[in-house]
């Protein structure tokens, strides 16, 4: 994801809630950093309008619980 962040004109970026030790999870806070960018929470229901299509995006995932099988 840092080199789509770094590649790219991004002015918003999602994630969940995590924490990772990973190189690969570093690079990419550090890539948001550069760019002065906030990490806005990604999570089942956050929608996002695209107001050039008067279209939406919705989140359907993360989720904290997880439907079980009958």
């Amino acid at each position: 994801m840092d080199e789509v962040i770094k590649a790219f004109n991004v002015k918003s970026v999602y994630a969940p809630k995590v924490s990772h030790t990973t190189d690969a999870f570093k690079h990419f806070l550090t890539a948001v950093k550069n760019k002065k960018l906030t990490i806005k929470t990604a999570q089942n229901g956050v929608v996002i309008p695209d107001k050039d299509k008067n279209t939406e995006f919705k989140f359907i995932a993360p989720v904290k619980t997880h439907a079980q099988s009958e």
